[in-house]
C-alpha cells in the first residue's frame, strides 16, 4: 500500500497519480471509468536514464497535452523547492526548467493551468504565483494566507483563469499643488 499524492487529469479524462513523494518514480494512469490503471510510466532524467525517486506534490497538464508541470521538491527532510520542471508523458522525461526556487519560505504544493498555457502554484506561507513555463520564474501576484499541509491545484485544464488587471503607476508622477488647497497628479 503506498499513499497517492500528485495527480492530474489528460486531455482524454485519464487520471495520472503519483507514489507520495520521497520513494516514488512512477506514474499510474488510471481509466477513470473501469478505475484500472492501464500504463505506468517511469520517470526519468534528462539523459533518459531513470531516476530512483523524484518528490512533487502537485501536476498540471500543459496546453498541447504533451506534457505535465511540476515544481520539482528536494528530496532531503526540508520539503524545499528546487527547480520548476516538465514531465513528458509519453516518455516520462524530466526536464528541468530555470534556477531553484528554494528561496521560499514554503513549498509549492498546489499547481494548475488554464486554457491559455499558464501556470500557477500556491505556497503554503508565501503566495499564489504565475510560473513562467519558459524560464521558471516566479511572478507573485498575491498573498496567502497560511494553508495546510498538503493541498491540490486540480482543475479543468480549459479553465479561463480571470486575474485583475495590473495597474502601476510611473515613477516620473509630479505633485503639483492645485487651486483651492487640492493636490494634481501629473502623469
Amino acid at each position: 500500500n503506498s499513499q497517492l499524492y500528485a495527480g492530474e487529469f489528460d486531455r482524454d479524462g485519464n487520471y495520472y497519480v503519483s507514489i507520495y513523494g520521497g520513494g516514488g518514480n512512477t506514474l499510474y494512469k488510471i481509466d477513470i471509468d473501469t478505475k484500472a490503471v492501464t500504463d505506468t510510466i517511469t520517470l526519468k532524467d534528462e539523459n533518459g536514464s531513470p531516476i530512483s525517486s523524484v518528490k512533487f506534490w502537485d501536476m498540471a497538464i500543459d496546453e498541447t497535452g504533451d506534457y505535465f508541470y511540476v515544481m520539482l521538491i528536494n528530496n532531503d527532510d526540508n520539503n524545499k523547492n528546487d527547480k520548476f520542471a516538465k514531465i513528458e508523458i509519453s516518455s516520462g522525461k524530466i526536464t528541468p526548467i530555470g534556477e531553484s526556487q528554494d528561496s521560499l519560505s514554503s513549498a509549492i504544493d498546489l499547481i494548475f493551468s488554464d486554457k491559455g498555457g499558464h501556470v500557477y502554484g500556491m505556497t503554503r506561507k508565501d503566495g499564489f504565483y504565475k510560473i513562467n513555463t519558459k524560464n521558471g520564474n516566479l511572478e507573485n501576484l498575491s498573498s496567502t494566507q497560511s494553508l495546510t499541509f498538503y493541498n491540490d491545484g486540480t482543475s479543468c485544464p480549459d479553465a479561463n483563469i480571470s486575474l485583475p488587471p495590473e495597474i502601476s503607476i510611473s515613477s516620473d508622477v509630479k505633485k503639483k499643488e492645485g487651486n483651492s488647497g487640492t493636490t494634481d497628479f501629473e502623469f
